[in-house]
């Protein structure tokens, strides 16, 4: 039950379980047909760290959460957090995982193949930019 966040932990591969080794065996972790990545499919990898389950997920649960399940190295949960929390209002949600999904959507046909994703999350967490720092133009 590792959480998302895991996020770019997955994809930076430190994460314990061997689902959360790379951005492509998180990827196949959180897709239901192994090819594509839904919207749904995409928030609950960061949502799953809502613990009590009241539909975002704060610093708090955020870094619990990544804490409990090895990811990385805990001063870099913060980053992550930044970066998720689009909306800059201390909050994950549903609505910020959507921004971030359409973001990383090259094709605009609302779902992630597996370059999209890997694509999108090395952008957006492993070089730092996070949201809004680049444009493609």
């Amino acid at each position: 039950m590792l959480p998302f966040l895991v996020l770019s932990l997955f994809v930076s591969g430190v994460a314990s379980d061997p689902h959360w080794q790379s951005s492509s065996s998180l990827f196949q972790h959180s897709s239901a047909d192994n090819h594509h990545l839904t919207k749904d499919e995409f928030a609950h990898i960061f949502l799953e760290f809502d613990s009590n389950r009241d539909g975002h997920v704060t610093i708090s649960e955020f870094e619990s959460g990544w804490s409990h399940d090895q990811l990385r190295d805990p001063a870099d949960a913060g980053f992550y957090f930044t970066v998720a929390d689009v909306t800059n209002d201390l909050r994950i949600t549903k609505s910020d995982m959507d921004y971030l999904f359409t973001v990383m959507d090259a094709s605009a046909d609302d779902s992630l193949s597996s370059a999209e994703f890997t694509n999108g999350w090395h952008q957006l967490f492993e070089t730092g930019n996070g949201h809004g720092d680049g444009d493609d133009d």
